[in-house]
């Protein structure tokens, strides 16, 4: 497992490492876990999401993960695999495990919806927040 999270924006000549990229959202996605630890989604693809979480997560293995999009009252339900972890363990890139189509196309629609309302920071919003953090 790598300390660091993968880059899901291309930036220029930088080789993408996801199949697709995670979009960030401008609306917060609530999380729950089974550990009673709970945060929210940075940025979410049907294939995995980052996330922040109030305490530190111990396991690889998140065998419940309830997501929650703003404006919906339901949550899906998943199962996820930490593949990074920021240095304090309250940050991570979760893999879904054995999504449910139905689940799935939830994720695939809001994000539709989402990309098409505008709701999602162009590719060189997001270069230009890198940037000016690092700077910081």
């Amino acid at each position: 497992m790598t300390d660091a999270p993968k880059e899901s924006v291309n930036t220029g000549g930088t080789a993408e490492r996801r199949a697709q990229t995670r979009l960030r959202s401008t609306r917060l996605i609530l999380i729950n876990l089974a550990d009673e630890n709970g945060g929210v989604a940075s940025d979410i693809t049907e294939d995995g999401l980052a996330l922040a979480v109030a305490m530190p997560l111990l396991d690889v293995h998140l065998p419940s993960i309830q997501i929650r999009f703003p404006g919906s009252k339901d949550w899906i339900e998943a199962c996820g695999q930490i593949v990074w972890t920021s240095e304090s363990k309250r940050r991570a890139g979760v893999r879904f495990v054995d999504l449910t189509e139905d689940a799935r196309r939830r994720i695939r629609s809001w994000i539709a919806s989402e990309a098409s309302r505008g709701r999602f920071p162009t590719e060189g919003e997001v270069r230009r927040f890198k940037s000016s953090a690092l700077q910081t």
